[in-house]
């Protein structure tokens, strides 16, 4: 029971700077080594989500796309795969990540209609990259 504690810090620790800001703002001692070999497992987790919010860094790559119909079909078709987005536990994330997607991106342009995310349950996850890479290529906009 004790080591199923200690994972559930674990997991706690990864998910939460995803979705808080303030966990983020990290200060850096005038002294503080740079090297990351020196660093604890926690720092370098810290250090990784230091610059933006999982929903950001989606906004952000949708926002660079210069077509706005391009950019309004890829906020409609946002696939959420791999890590804790797997685990039957974190089943709610999603509902999370495309309420909070709803709000960060209708606010940087009111174009878009339509901010969908999704999880796929039915496919084995070890396979997205492939069939991405295969259908990629197909669609007209590539």
């Amino acid at each position: 029971k004790e080591q199923e504690e200690g994972v559930d810090d674990m997991v706690q620790m990864l998910v939460e700077p995803l979705f808080c800001r303030q966990l983020m703002n990290l200060k850096k001692d005038e002294g503080e080594d740079q090297n990351p070999s020196k660093k604890s497992s926690k720092e370098l987790i810290e250090a990784m989500y230091k610059f933006a919010t999982l929903e950001e860094m989606i906004c952000d790559s949708i926002m660079s796309i210069t077509v706005p119909e391009t950019r309004n079909k890829m906020a409609s078709k946002i696939l959420l795969t791999g890590g804790l987005v797997c685990a039957k536990e974190y089943i709610d994330l999603v509902d999370i990540i495309e309420d909070r997607m709803i709000h960060t991106i209708t606010q940087i342009d009111k174009s878009i209609e339509k901010v969908d995310v999704i999880q796929v349950k039915d496919q084995d996850p070890r396979f997205f990259s492939w069939i991405g890479g295969s259908v990629f290529p197909r669609l007209e906009t590539s």
